[in-house]
């Protein structure tokens, strides 16, 4: 009972006296607060771009056509792009066609070596002074390779009697196709001579 008597009661009954009152006039005006409002029609702001001008256009219709300008451009580069990568296939073809020839053409050279060189002027002086059928006679039986190598070191009228012994022969022989033959690779020699015996 102390807390009547204190002097803090008055204090607080008068805080909640005045919450109280204040509440309850609050309820009873609530409706009258919130439900009976006029309404009031509210417009939404207008758009910031709503408007149309002219500059805007010409503008946005550039863009428009840059854009297919570009898209253009890049169908374009495709198209490089992939005929690129197909000429790149067919020089790679190409090139390996040429180093395959080469390569051919390089196994059909006869070559001489320096070796041999010597030993191959001898036997081509040797032929030399021997008759034409005598000479085609032997090389006959020799490889063609090598029949190659020792004519290549002779004198061309020599080389032309043994040719001609070698037309001369029945063509049931193969002489005259291998005198074809022995022309054709004779062209290609490469070898290392100083000059043709005599």
């Amino acid at each position: 009972m102390s807390f009547f008597k204190s002097r803090w009661f008055p204090v607080i009954l008068a805080i909640l006296l005045s919450f109280g009152t204040s509440g309850y006039l609050l309820m009873s005006q609530w409706g009258a607060l919130f439900y009976n409002l006029p309404k009031v029609n509210i417009e939404a702001p207008p758009l910031l771009w709503s408007f149309k001008d002219a500059e805007v256009e010409r503008l946005v219709k550039e863009l428009r056509e840059e854009r297919k300008k570009l898209d253009a451009r890049e169908a374009d580069l495709e198209k490089t792009s992939a005929q690129i990568n197909v000429e790149r296939e067919e020089l790679a073809k190409v090139q390996n066609d040429i180093q395959a020839s080469r390569d051919q053409l390089s196994a059909a050279i006869v070559e001489m070596q320096e070796t041999e060189a010597k030993n191959l002027k001898s036997l081509a002086a040797t032929y030399s002074t021997m008759a034409a059928p005598s000479a085609v006679n032997i090389l006959a039986e020799m490889d063609e390779t090598l029949v190659v190598k020792i004519i290549s070191l002779m004198k061309t009228d020599k080389v032309a009697a043994i040719f001609q012994e070698m037309g001369r022969r029945s063509p049931d022989s193969d002489m005259p196709k291998r005198a074809a033959r022995l022309s054709d690779k004779l062209r290609l020699v490469k070898a290392n001579k100083e000059t043709p015996a005599p």
